[in-house]
C-alpha cells in the first residue's frame, strides 16, 4: 500500500553551509556535551530533515510520528501522530463547517421573512 507522501513531489531539502563545519568537530568532543544516546555524527547529515522521524521517545514511551511506511500507508493501527492529528483536525474542520452552514442558513432564512413581510 502507497502512502500520500508518495504522491506529492519534493525536492531534496538543501544543505545550509554550516553543516560543513558542524562535521568537522569530532565526535569525542560532541558527546563530550551531550547525553548518552544522541546521535552524533549523523544529525544533521544529508539526506535527513527535521520530519524524517518515524518515531519519538518520550520518557519509557514510544509514540510514530508517521506510518512506518509513510504519511497515511499502512491501516489504521500503524498511523502516528501525524495521521491521527490530521484526522483530528479534518473532523474539526468538517463540523465547524457544518455549524456554519446551519447558523448562517437560519440567518438567511429570518432575512428572507423579514424582507417578505416589510
Amino acid at each position: 500500500m502507497t502512502g500520500l507522501a508518495e504522491y506529492i513531489s519534493t525536492g531534496t531539502c538543501p544543505t545550509p553551509a554550516i553543516v560543513q563545519e558542524w562535521d568537522q568537530i569530532p565526535d569525542a568532543l560532541v558527546q563530550s556535551f551531550t547525553p548518552p544516546g544522541f546521535c552524533n555524527g549523523d544529525c544533521f547529515s544529508a539526506g535527513q530533515g527535521l520530519g524524517d522521524a518515524e518515531t519519538i521517545t518520550i520518557g519509557s514511551s514510544t509514540f510514530n510520528v508517521t506510518a512506518p511506511g509513510g504519511y497515511f500507508s499502512g491501516d489504521a493501527s500503524q498511523w502516528g501522530i501525524a495521521e491521527w492529528g490530521t484526522i483530528v483536525v479534518g473532523l474539526y474542520a468538517m463540523f465547524s463547517l457544518i455549524g456554519d452552514v446551519k447558523t448562517h442558513a437560519r440567518k438567511a432564512k429570518r432575512a428572507a421573512k423579514a424582507y417578505r413581510s416589510a
